[in-house]
């Protein structure tokens, strides 16, 4: 079967290594890269060449999911900021540099002493040029299911695009949307010129238009913590899975959420914590209809999203299970976790592992795995040393010359 080789970036949080490992065509320049970045990366596969691009001094900590494409094939990926505010910074593949777009603090609209350090979503390019994305304001100890926190005041709606003819970034805050709550997951809609988010902690849908930012609240969306991932129908309703394994959607006018005839067995899942968060990643055959999804215990889903009301699941399976060594997964009390998805060319879906083989080490590591659409012949693209990196998400991007995947990441 004739292949065309991917190309891959991966983004490693600025935390630790906060670096892109970008998988390229030219094998001296890869070689280089690494050498200077220091070998953490062991790959398997002859067809995918890496390089780190170090992120750090970018005025981020950690990535939480945020990175999207750019039309000329380079990424925009969300910095979060502990100690501040969150920033947005963009790679440019051609020249491999990466230059700032906007930190939330340096456009002026946060009060004096008011920080905004998270960005959870990934920004959505717009059919208007403009990528669109919130931020929100959160401090939890830790993450519980039914999401107890302190701090949240709410997310924020924010718009930055580039303007070629004065070659610098346009950025503008929208305003404030929604009080008390954040948002992880994200879904543009350009046929209706809208955004669909999910807030937590208490798990609501909402739709935000384009046209005026008007927010409308669909109520609770059932699920226990937020959904990481919102699924489009055909018709540009959304999806949106509840802990009990059961996906949701909207009645045609969008006004009300309804339940679906479509579910994830809770018995093929260890526990019921995937079902609280929802689908972990996810990306579309657009030819198709099909949602390729995973779960944060290592399976794989191939979803026919084309009739909203009664969408097609299918169980592919635990791709991880078919791969071998010494680092096998082990079923153990958090198996590794599929935290990123790309579609490669007609027959390849590249997946982001999280936490692989904590049986032998605590923090685990990160590999990147690539299996056919039915989940088989999995083989391992690369690792990394888990002391660097052990949670990766991505996203893809096609380019003219080929393909290119990005994913990104942090150290837990």
């Amino acid at each position: 079967m004739s292949r065309t080789p991917p190309r891959i970036v991966w983004y490693l949080s600025p935390a630790v290594i906060a670096g892109l490992v970008l998988l390229i065509a030219s094998p001296h320049v890869c070689r280089a890269a690494a050498e200077e970045e220091r070998p953490i990366i062991q790959t398997f596969v002859d067809d995918v060449d890496i390089a780190v691009i170090d992120l750090r001094g970018l005025g981020g900590q950690e990535n939480w999911s945020s990175i999207t494409t750019t039309p000329a094939g380079g990424a925009l990926v969300g910095l979060s900021n502990r100690d501040g505010s969150a920033a947005l910074v963009e790679f440019d593949h051609r020249t491999r540099s990466i230059r700032p777009v906007m930190g939330l603090q340096e456009t002026g609209r946060l009060m004096p002493g008011e920080h905004e350090p998270k960005v959870h979503v990934s920004p959505w390019l717009a059919p208007d040029g403009w990528y669109y994305f919130l931020s929100h304001y959160g401090l939890e100890t830790h993450l519980p299911l039914h999401g107890s926190r302190i701090g949240y005041d709410g997310m924020r709606w924010w718009r930055c695009r580039y303007l070629p003819s004065e070659q610098r970034w346009q950025s503008e805050h929208l305003g404030r949307v929604m009080t008390a709550d954040g948002a992880v997951a994200v879904r543009g809609d350009a046929r209706h010129q809208h955004v669909w988010a999910v807030t937590f902690p208490k798990s609501h849908l909402v739709r935000i238009d384009l046209a005026g930012g008007a927010l409308h609240d669909l109520g609770r969306s059932n699920a226990v913590y937020a959904p990481r991932q919102i699924l489009l129908s055909s018709d540009g309703r959304p999806l949106v899975l509840d802990h009990r394994g059961r996906f949701w959607t909207t009645d045609h006018d969008h006004r009300r959420l309804i339940p679906t005839q479509a579910s994830i067995p809770v018995d093929h899942e260890i526990s019921g914590d995937l079902l609280a968060q929802g689908l972990v990643a996810a990306c579309l055959d657009t030819q198709t209809s099909t949602w390729y999804a995973t779960s944060a215990w290592g399976r794989l889903y191939a979803i026919n999203a084309q009739d909203a009301e009664s969408p097609i699941v299918r169980d592919l399976g635990a791709p991880l299970d078919q791969l071998s060594g010494d680092d096998e997964p082990r079923r153990a009390s958090r198996p590794p976790m599929i935290a990123g998805i790309a579609l490669a060319g007609d027959d390849q879906l590249y997946l982001a592992v999280s936490g692989y083989n904590r049986a032998a080490d605590p923090d685990g590591h990160s590999l990147v795995v690539r299996c056919d659409r039915d989940g088989r012949h999995a083989e391992r693209v690369a690792a990394m040393d888990g002391t660097q990196v052990n949670y990766l998400c991505g996203s893809d991007a096609a380019t003219d010359k080929g393909r290119r995947l990005y994913f990104a990441g942090s150290h837990l």
